[in-house]
């Protein structure tokens, strides 16, 4: 008798192991992925996964919770490849704890550093503080080896010369970083964060829905700046959700930073100030922060993407097929990597790693601007 029904289904790992997809967790038995698209009772891979699932059960526990680390792959394309190896090395290891695997809202010092950096950078601006005496600053404590005698100048260079409506814009971007770098990003490991008091995350749902940072748009000093922003600047929707869209954990959080950096740069005195007008003027990225500090370069993301699939695709092998065919190229020294965490083949494994891979190309080919997208193609 096949498994392959609405019951099991619903009540499967299987289930919610494909968050921000068509098929995620909420999604009912009859919906369709696109308007002509197939009904998920359709779909060849997801009841491949779950009769992979009731093979092989009860699920263990250690598998229960790499099942549990598939489904909080970042959306954002955050931690890859890396999250990526570390999944595959607890499969290969049978163990949830072998490798850290990467979550959402999950920051390093070094990232919380460099943002810091910008934020001083830009308070230094707002003050009319000379950018060699901004720079001096903040190479005093600088560890990453940049240069930022010359970064300080690219950014008071694409800033320009006061302005009340930039000096507006730039001080309510700069209200949002220093909200991110008070912010917890790591709240299953106790993150030191949490003693300065703003835990967001269980706050979720008291603040109308989404919204995580409940706490920061109702301080005073961000409504009073959000609210001039209304009151002063053309296209004000648009300004906002780019400032308050700077997510510190965004692989690419330091081109949106250099971006709405480079368009408030763009505005001028008694011109009009629409965002997606100027932003179409904005340099190419580089040009005024040092956005490779924060994520890989399109070329070699969609190398390592493409390698990720063919790995897990060929340690599949015939028991869970693609509809599409694997990529040709690969990086040989990644691939190798992948291969020696996987180690050896097995049913519990099998359905782990065709999970994986199923969640990876899930994020391609069903949001084509999607963020994961996004953060594999282009800058």
């Amino acid at each position: 008798m096949s498994v392959w029904n609405k019951h099991n289904y619903e009540n499967s790992l299987t289930r919610y192991c494909f968050p921000f997809t068509p098929f995620c967790g909420s999604v009912g038995w009859e919906a369709k992925w696109g308007k002509d698209g197939p009904a998920l009772k359709d779909d060849a891979q997801i009841r491949q996964l779950l009769e992979m699932e009731y093979a092989i059960r009860p699920v263990p526990l250690w598998a229960q919770r790499i099942a549990r680390q598939v489904e909080m792959f970042p959306s954002c394309g955050w931690g890859f490849p890396q999250h990526a190896e570390a999944v595959c090395t607890n499969i290969g290891r049978r163990d949830a704890d072998a490798a850290r695997s990467l979550q959402c809202y999950t920051v390093g010092p070094g990232r919380l550093g460099l943002l810091g950096d910008v934020a001083l950078l830009l308070d230094g601006w707002v003050k009319r503080a000379e950018p060699d005496l901004v720079a001096s600053a903040i190479a005093v404590q600088e560890s990453a080896g940049l240069e930022w005698t010359t970064i300080a100048g690219n950014v008071y260079r694409a800033l320009g010369d006061p302005d009340p409506r930039k000096e507006l814009l730039v001080r309510r971007l700069l209200e949002r970083l220093r909200f991110w770098l008070r912010a917890p990003y790591d709240w299953a490991k106790g993150d030191n964060n949490h003693r300065l008091g703003y835990i967001y995350l269980p706050a979720l749902g008291l603040y109308g829905g989404w919204d995580y940072f409940g706490f920061e748009l109702r301080d005073p000093v961000t409504k009073e700046l959000t609210q001039r922003i209304h009151e002063e600047i053309d296209t004000p929707d648009r300004w906002v959700e780019a400032i308050t869209s700077t997510w510190p954990c965004a692989p690419k959080v330091m081109r949106f930073l250099e971006k709405i950096i480079c368009t408030i740069g763009l505005i001028e005195p008694n011109a009009t100030s629409a965002f997606d007008e100027l932003k179409r003027l904005v340099p190419p990225a580089g040009e005024v922060l040092p956005v490779n500090q924060t994520y890989l370069d399109s070329e070699t993301s969609r190398r390592l993407y493409d390698t990720s699939i063919r790995v897990l695709g060929d340690y599949a092998g015939d028991d869970f097929c693609l509809p599409t065919p694997l990529p040709d190229e690969v990086d040989i020294s990644w691939a190798n990597r992948l291969t020696g965490s996987l180690g050896d083949r097995g049913p519990v494994k099998l359905w782990l790693v065709s999970l994986l891979l199923e969640r990876i190309v899930l994020f391609e080919e069903s949001f084509r601007t999607f963020h994961f997208t996004r953060c594999i193609n282009q800058r």
